[in-house]
């Protein structure tokens, strides 16, 4: 059986901010099919993106915050660069209009999703300075996107949300389930 990778990559502050993705990816090691976790900030997407180069298992991505940024770009360096593994899926918890600002993802080419992610859900919130993103392809369309609204919570905590934890397992559930189907 195929086993795929997950790369969690969290926003700013990422050990405060984005510890419900360190939660998640706990959760993720004890599902079967999945190979290999790892948590990273959101300023090694260049790192990751030579690293995955030599990569050949089917990889999940999430983010957080400029954590979402920073998949999108290793999305798209991955591409421009014609090498990788597949990306079937990212999830992302509301993503940063901000990242323009931010110098290590000035040259990211920001939260528009490449053709190399197959499905993305996006869980964004409604209130406050940050976040409160939705997602688009490259091209503007939403195909295999799924954005959703989360109302009640704030950009700081909404990675921590049980249910959103669940919806995420679950999603990688799928995926895992779908290349069993397709091997």
């Amino acid at each position: 059986m195929q086993k795929i990778n997950v790369i969690a990559f969290g926003g700013l502050g990422g050990a405060v901010f984005s510890a419900g993705l360190k939660t998640i990816l706990m959760r993720l090691q004890r599902v079967e099919g999945v190979d290999y976790c790892a948590y990273e900030d959101y300023a090694s997407w260049r790192r990751w993106t030579q690293t995955l180069r030599g990569w050949r298992d089917p990889t999940v991505m999430i983010g957080h915050s400029f954590g979402v940024t920073a998949a999108l770009a290793v999305a798209r360096s991955l591409r421009d660069a014609g090498g990788g593994p597949r990306l079937p899926l990212l999830v992302a918890f509301d993503p940063s209009k901000w990242w323009w600002c931010n110098p290590s993802l000035m040259a990211s080419g920001g939260n528009a999703v490449p053709d190399t992610i197959k499905n993305v859900v996006n869980f964004y919130q409604a209130s406050g300075p940050i976040g409160r993103q939705k997602l688009y392809r490259e091209n503007g369309s939403q195909a295999g996107i799924d954005n959703r609204l989360i109302a009640g919570t704030m950009h700081s905590r909404i990675e921590d949300r049980r249910d959103l934890q669940d919806a995420t397992v679950i999603a990688v559930r799928l995926v895992i389930d779908s290349l069993k189907q397709a091997a």
